[in-house]
């Protein structure tokens, strides 16, 4: 390898996978979970209506969300992948971001869903077996971290419910 090879290429370690990536053309390296995840969130809300949000045209930002489409002339970018999460409050992308990279998306603040910390308990219970079921058939280490992600939401919802349930007890006791 010359080097003016060794400034273009570079190794880069994400998730135990080594991959190898072209600084000067992302085409070879791209995480298509992610933008179908972004996919997703913008189908839910109505990508017509969205690109009106985004002062795009609806045909330009379904190029952009299409994870097999040509990256070389429709790239997903970093503020309309944002834009499209804060606006449809479905941040499934982020958080697989978040895993790929090694980490754990933790909200800021755990607010329950249900009034009653057994109900919470619960959907503990459901959050774990999806993430196990997911284990069991052989899903993607992206599918799994993200099922683990929202497992630990559902437990810090618990927890907070569980907070709110003591602390109306000492205010009766």
């Amino acid at each position: 390898m010359s080097m003016h090879d060794r400034q273009i290429f570079h190794d880069i370690n994400i998730s135990g996978a080594l991959r190898r990536r072209n600084e000067k053309n992302m085409s070879d390296i791209t995480f298509p979970a992610v933008v179908k995840a972004i996919q997703e969130a913008a189908q839910a809300y109505g990508v017509a209506e969205m690109a009106g949000q985004m002062d795009m045209k609806p045909s330009s930002l379904y190029n952009a969300l299409n994870p097999w489409g040509d990256r070389g002339t429709a790239k997903l970018g970093l503020e309309q992948a944002l834009f499209i999460m804060r606006e449809t409050g479905n941040t499934s992308a982020f958080v697989l971001m978040a895993a790929e990279l090694g980490f754990r998306v933790v909200p800021v603040i755990a607010v329950p869903d249900h009034q009653d910390t057994r109900e919470e308990m619960l959907d503990d219970n459901n959050m774990l077996t999806d993430f196990h079921a997911a284990i069991r058939n052989g899903a993607s280490l992206m599918v799994v971290q993200a099922k683990a992600a929202a497992a630990h939401r559902d437990i810090d919802e618990t927890v907070e419910q569980y907070r709110r349930e003591l602390a109306k007890q000492e205010v009766r006791g």
